[in-house]
């Protein structure tokens, strides 16, 4: 007897080929058959005839790691036909955890997710699968694989300072990433706009390139910049692939700003010249037309240098905080991002700030 029989239902087996009406038979688990007409018993029938009938989506990029632990059924995922996440993108992963540099990985992780203070006295996991596994204790509804963040390994090889790495820190920074992918992590994710990350030398990024490649594991980009430098910003990482032969993936392929939404052209011929080169170059996109991210973006990037520590001093000082909102009037003021009601506040960490969430910061002001 069948576990399962799907009749019906309009078939799109992700092979390329045209979609045609079939019944699946499952078993075991296992597809054990598709074709028209399946006769047999089984347990459960689903009757699928005007629907479509298809392998589970993957979300190659998805930040759900800091969330499982909270909703391991995912609704908002299995809702839209993904059965299989890879998270730890754009730098940001929970470990590994280097005791002598936890605050500066508090501060670090503080643009991706809300760490409540009980959290941190426990948060000390030895590496991202661990984390995973701990995040996973209830089950999860979804398949997922895992990255590990650049950011986060560069903290704990070297801390939040802004500096070229020396070859220890080089040797440490490798070594670190090389016992993530033992451990079963399936690549590298860069946050390039992001500090630590954006410190990262070509020699850096080279060297932690060259480890990937050799274990089979690839690298995911979240670009230096994606709005005036974004066509620089894709030289750079397909130059790494070029020099390395890793397996590259840019994140969140985009042309931010109304000024830049020409570049998307000369982007994608950017895709296809080193495709056509033989690299193994792709992107992934968002579905819809937004982006988030952490406010302290908004401030000029000198500014985020020293962590939020060093930001919140310099915002205390009367003349710190004049120079930055000047430089954020300049910039903000000559471009497509000076509307305000564009920014809208999707969540607050701290619980006497929770009225602004759902607000837009013009609302707010």
């Amino acid at each position: 007897m069948l576990d399962l029989l799907i009749q019906g239902g309009t078939v799109i087996d992700g092979s390329g080929r045209g979609r045609w009406i079939s019944d699946v038979a499952i078993e075991g688990g296992k597809i054990v058959e598709i074709r028209p007409d399946l006769t047999g018993d089984a347990r459960e029938v689903i009757e699928a005839r005007g629907l479509v009938v298809c392998p589970g989506f993957i979300d190659i990029h998805s930040h759900t790691d800091f969330t499982l632990s909270q909703n391991p059924l995912c609704e908002s995922k299995l809702r839209q036909g993904i059965t299989t996440e890879v998270v730890g993108n754009c730098g940001f992963t929970a470990a590994p955890v280097c005791p002598d540099h936890f605050n500066d990985l508090m501060g670090y992780l503080t643009n991706t997710t809300s760490i409540t203070e009980e959290e941190k006295r426990t948060w000390s996991w030895r590496t991202q699968v661990d984390f995973l596994d701990w995040a996973c204790r209830n089950g999860s509804a979804l398949n997922v694989a895992t990255l590990v963040g650049h950011g986060t390994l560069r903290i704990a090889a070297a801390g939040f300072e802004k500096k070229r790495l020396d070859p220890g820190d080089l040797s440490r920074l490798g070594d670190l990433l090389e016992g993530e992918l033992e451990r079963g992590a399936k690549g590298l994710s860069l946050g390039l706009q992001y500090e630590p990350g954006a410190f990262a030398s070509e020699e850096e990024l080279c060297s932690l390139a060259e480890r990937l490649q050799r274990r089979g594991g690839f690298l995911a980009v979240h670009l230096r910049d994606e709005s005036d430098g974004l066509l620089e910003s894709m030289a750079e990482v397909i130059g790494v692939a070029e020099k390395t032969g890793v397996s590259l993936q840019i994140s969140h392929l985009k042309t931010e700003g109304r000024r830049n939404w020409g570049k998307a052209l000369e982007a994608l011929h950017l895709v296809e010249q080193a495709r056509t080169r033989g690299l193994p170059v792709s992107f992934d996109v968002y579905p819809y037309l937004a982006y988030g991210s952490g406010l302290v973006d908004l401030v000029p990037s000198w500014c985020r240098d020293r962590g939020i520590g060093g930001l919140l001093a310099l915002l205390a000082d009367p003349g710190s905080r004049d120079k930055i909102l000047r430089e954020m009037q300049d910039f903000y003021g000559a471009s497509s991002f000076h509307d305000w009601s564009n920014y809208r506040i999707s969540s607050a960490a701290l619980p006497y700030r929770k009225e602004v969430e759902g607000r837009t910061i013009a609302q707010i002001a």
